[in-house]
């Protein structure tokens, strides 16, 4: 009889990478959303930043507004593919247990924390708290 010397993976090792797919979905659902709604998903987001109402902005300055909008969708555009590029780290590399997958994934929190100081950093409107994200 031979022995096989299979590692004793704990539960959050076998299971981390679903909680990382359903992170990534969801990223995936809010990027789709920026791409379709553009500005109107959180219009609070322009407000903060200009002081201005979105239906407001929209009427006095339509090219600034557009060009909001289409900033808003790119970074919506950005979003939903790096979620596809981690589902499928997921699905493929994380969960085969590929050590360059978890070290992939790590894009995740750096991503977060570099918008957080993106928008901590940004010239705001001195009424208005920082947009959700």
């Amino acid at each position: 009889m031979s022995t096989v010397n299979a590692k004793t993976e704990s539960f959050f090792e076998r299971h981390s990478w679903k909680a990382l797919l359903v992170m990534s979905i969801i990223m995936l659902i809010f990027g789709a959303g920026d791409i379709i709604q553009g500005v109107s998903a959180d219009p609070a987001i322009a407000k903060s930043m200009t002081g201005i109402e979105w239906d407001t902005l929209q009427r006095s300055n339509p090219a600034i507004a557009y060009f909001i909008d289409v900033q808003v969708r790119l970074g919506g555009t950005q979003l939903t593919i790096l979620a596809v590029l981690s589902i499928v780290i997921c699905l493929v590399g994380y969960r085969r247990g590929s050590r360059w997958a978890w070290y992939a994934l790590w894009t995740w929190p750096l991503l977060m924390v570099m918008i957080f100081l993106v928008f901590a950093t940004a010239n705001r409107q001195p009424e208005f708290p920082p947009p959700h994200q």
